[in-house]
């Protein structure tokens, strides 16, 4: 470094001297302790001023608290103590000298602390495994594992292994001296620090089984024992046969103590004969240990069924012998009776275990046994067998008080027996109707001998008879005895209330529980709106029917319904139910009436009273002609209508002068309603023909124009005089039979360049836009047309385009069919409006009565103006 020292006002001299300032001591200070640092100049500098110290992060000179600064004239010291973490960091030494020139130091302290060790309290290995524990220290730079007080060093089956902040030490093979303390010491500069977790070593059991085979005695007791020979964590012991616990085993028991079990056996069966396990169980594994046992001695013999058996006569019973024996058997088993062996025969069936005795009688009455030996011995079972044969039938058979309407008590006196087999185990009480089949069978216990009847039905006759039973079979029938029940009103037994689809309709179904003993006379229903006044439908139902079906019901209404039965003795209890009706299709609409007939269509007006709850859509109309049958067609209907509002619908595509009627049915969303009555026939008008002619006028043809004119008016005034129908103005006559009411304000055309619209107006616009020949409609419009109609403005926009020639549309009211010139093979075009007329366009120069002429040159401009075109031709 270099500075110049100024000793006089006036610059007298610059001497330049190096000064070097430095900051000594260690770079690492340890948290918790004292650390000095030194800042001092080089020998050769000016001597300094003073000297500051500072953190960068803190513009404060250091010089309190745990901050201590010392100075010498050539150097200061800084003492922190203690230290802490956040000392870490820049620190900053100021040297000033005279002058007040300065220069300074920097020097990065780093503060460490002592590590901090982790490792987990409880360690567990599994004996004669691999096993590591891991230690793991912030900021360590060496560490060292004991065991018990001793360094452990990577040798024989201890491996250290780990970098940085954690070592591992593996564990391979583990015996059970391997248990204990192991610690963990880590250091640093700072210091030390240490851990410790405890070692666990865990061990699968280990049994021992005194021995796997034995065989006893039966009706003798023994013992098995199960030793636990090794286990950490102390291991749980079982016993089990199979999926079973020993214990469920009838005269087996166990004594546990800590290492020990004993199965204990006392007054051993064949049954104790069976493979039996000890299992040891903790949570490093399991392991198991069996044994067989062998019961050895005579047979068990052991008969079915129970010892007493009754059976009846005539039918068969077989017999079951259960065989367990050790050693194997040397005879049998054999079936004895009385003393003596069955043989196989038409009597008996021998089977591996069982016997059969067929058609019994009353000598195969007696005591059966099954025998069976071996070498240690012979054993047998045995069991009664009694053939019982039927009792005779009750006696006095009666009826006990007096008989109801629904109810009867019979009562019977016992059979009188004469054999010493016949017992009663039961009563069976028999009845039907007069000319009926059996309706049920009751069956009573022998102590009773009434039964009360209380289901049976008003007015009708039974016949009841009784039987008595037992194993053997049931006894003849005893003596019948006929009762008539006292007759009463009929009785509903279901009452059934369902929607039916469409929404006007209720289906109601019943049935009878019974009629009370006499013919229903009449059928009484009767419905209506919650708050509304009762409709009686009684009129309408068939005394005899069990089914009506109620129509022209609201849609979406809660219905609720009565019924009741009528016989001479009286009116059945009022039964009720209730349905909500669907949503509905339109009712029935009224008869249609025509109101106005043109050559191909009618029109027609109805209305509804209802029209369901869904939106009307359209109506479905049946088109009827005399020798032609029916057809159906679908008309939408636009607009939001009501009921009781009368709609207006127009057939089309009728045929000219011909007789139809209609019926027509209303469509919403819910479906199609029902028919309307028939209309009164209607007539379509007869076709009426007026010419309509447009000339077209040629520069240089005046006399050949003026000539056609007056043809064309003497035409037509002859036309008009043969059809005296045609007024003025082009409409019909007031005495006409087309129409019979003017035409409905919704007709109208516009014919714009190459397209036409439907106008909603009474009557249409006066002017007719420009067209042009290869634009002109393919199919006629579906819709009714005005009177007759001119238009003189054409002229106007087509000038520039017809080299001076002018064009006129003129529109008449006539009749006849439709020519089309979209094909460019007919020199005219007609249209035929509602009203029977028709509008007609002709081409210049061009006669009507020519057929076949070519038109595919045309032009819009080919039209001449016909100036003097009106009402009047």
């Amino acid at each position: 470094m270099k500075f110049c020292r100024n000793t006089l006002l006036f610059l007298i001299f610059c001497k330049i001297v190096d000064a070097v300032v430095k900051i000594t001591g260690d770079s690492t200070a340890r948290a918790g302790g004292a650390h000095i640092l030194t800042c001092s100049v080089s020998p050769d500098s000016p001597t300094p001023n003073g000297f500051t110290w500072f953190i960068k992060d803190r513009p404060t000179a250091l010089d309190q608290g745990r901050f201590t600064v010392e100075m010498t004239t050539e150097s200061s010291t800084l003492t922190i103590a203690p230290v802490e973490v956040t000392d870490s960091g820049k620190y900053l030494c100021r040297v000033t000298f005279s002058g007040n020139s300065s220069e300074e130091a920097n020097f990065t302290l780093t503060v460490k602390t002592t590590p901090v060790v982790q490792l987990p309290m409880l360690h567990e290995a599994t004996l004669g495994r691999n096993t590591t524990l891991t230690c793991v220290a912030s900021d360590a730079t060496f560490f060292k594992w004991y065991f018990s007080g001793t360094q452990i060093l990577s040798k024989g089956r201890f491996d250290i292994t780990g970098k940085g902040n954690h070592r591992s030490l593996h564990i391979r093979n583990v015996i059970m001296t391997d248990r204990g303390e192991y610690t963990c010491i880590a250091f640093n500069i700072a210091g030390s620090a240490m851990n410790s977790t405890q070692l666990d070593v865990l061990a699968i059991p280990v049994l021992n089984m005194l021995e796997d085979y034995r065989e006893i005695e039966k009706g003798s007791s023994f013992n098995i024992s199960c030793q636990v020979v090794q286990g950490i964590p102390q291991p749980s012991l079982v016993w089990t046969i199979g999926q079973d616990q020993a214990t469920s085993i009838e005269g087996v028991s166990i004594a546990t103590d800590e290492n020990m079990s004993i199965l204990m056996f006392g007054n051993i069966t064949f049954a104790h004969s069976n493979k039996y396990t000890c299992t040891a169980t903790n949570r490093v594994g399991t392991n198991s240990s069996e044994v067989e046992i062998k019961v050895r001695g005579p047979p068990d013999v052991i008969v079915g069924p129970p010892v007493m058996t009754e059976v009846g006569v005539g039918q068969d019973v077989q017999f079951s012998c259960s065989v367990q024996a050790f050693p194997l058997l040397t005879e049998g088993p054999l079936w004895v009776k009385d003393g003596r062996v069955l043989q196989q025969g038409d009597k008996y069936t021998l089977g591996l275990n069982n016997l059969t005795v067929k058609s019994l009688s009353r000598e195969d009455s007696g005591t059966y046994s099954c025998v069976a030996s071996n070498s240690a011995g012979s054993t047998n079972d045995s069991l009664s067998l009694s053939v019982i044969e039927p009792p005779p039938p009750p006696r006095q058979l009666r009826i006990e008080g007096a008989v109801g309407t629904r109810s009867v008590t019979l009562l019977w006196s016992p059979p009188i027996f004469t054999l010493s087999n016949q017992m009663v185990d039961h009563y069976r009480v028999v009845y039907r109707k007069e000319n009926g089949s059996i309706m049920a069978t009751k069956l009573i216990h022998s102590q009773h001998r009434n039964y009360s009847f209380t289901d049976l039905y008003p007015g009708t006759t039974y016949y009841m008879w009784v039987r008595a039973g037992n194993v053997g079979g049931d006894s003849n029938q005893s003596d019948v005895i006929q009762v008539k029940t006292v007759p009463s009103v009929p009785s509903v037994r279901e009452f059934n209330i369902t929607a039916q689809r469409g929404g006007r309709g209720i289906l109601l179904t019943w049935s009878l529980e019974y009629d009370g003993g006499a013919d229903i006379k009449s059928v009484s229903i009767d419905y209506r709106i919650e708050g509304s006044e009762w409709v009686v439908l009684n009129d309408t139902v068939a005394p005899h029917s069990n089914t009506l079906t109620v129509r022209g019901l609201k849609p979406l209404y809660q219905y609720t319904f009565r019924l009741k039965l009528s016989n001479i003795h009286g009116t059945s209890s009022l039964v009720t139910g209730t349905a909500m009706t669907e949503k509905g299709v339109p009712i029935k609409p009224s008869r249609p009436v025509g109101v106005s007939m043109a050559t191909d269509s009618v029109t027609i007006k109805f209305m509804f009273s209802d029209i369901g709850s869904g939106e009307l859509m359209g109506v479905a109309i049946n088109i009827s002609t005399v020798g032609a049958g029916s057809m159906i067609s679908h008309i939408a209907v636009s607009g939001s209508l009501k009921a009781d509002q009368d709609i207006r619908v127009t057939v089309p595509s009728l045929q000219q002068n011909t007789q139809y009627t209609f019926r027509v049915a209303g469509v919403n969303d819910i479906g199609q309603g029902e028919f309307s009555e028939e209309s009164d026939p209607v007539i379509t008008a007869k076709e009426d023909h007026l010419l309509v002619l447009v000339v077209s006028s040629v520069s240089g043809v005046v006399a050949f124009s003026i000539v056609l004119v007056c043809l064309v008016i003497t035409v037509s005034c002859c036309c008009r005089a043969n059809h005296g129908n045609i007024n003025a103005k082009g409409s019909s006559s007031s005495d006409s039979p087309i129409m019979r009411e003017p035409l409905p304000a919704r007709s109208g055309v516009v014919l714009t360049d190459g397209s036409y619209t439907q106008s909603h107006k009474n009557r249409m616009s006066d002017v007719i836009t420009p067209f042009s020949l290869d634009s002109m409609p393919k199919e006629p419009p579906p819709y009714p047309l005005p009177p007759p109609l001119f238009s003189r403005d054409l002229a106007d926009r087509n000038a520039a385009n017809s080299s001076g020639s002018q064009q006129i549309l003129c529109l008449s009211q006539g009749s006849g069919q439709y020519d089309t010139l979209l094909d460019n093979k007919q020199h005219h075009f007609k249209m035929d409006p509602s009203g029977g007329g028709e509008m007609e366009w002709y081409l210049k120069g061009i006669s009507r009565s020519d057929s076949n002429v070519n038109t595919s040159n045309f032009r819009s401009s080919d039209l001449q103006d016909y100036q003097n075109c009106s009402t009047d031709v």
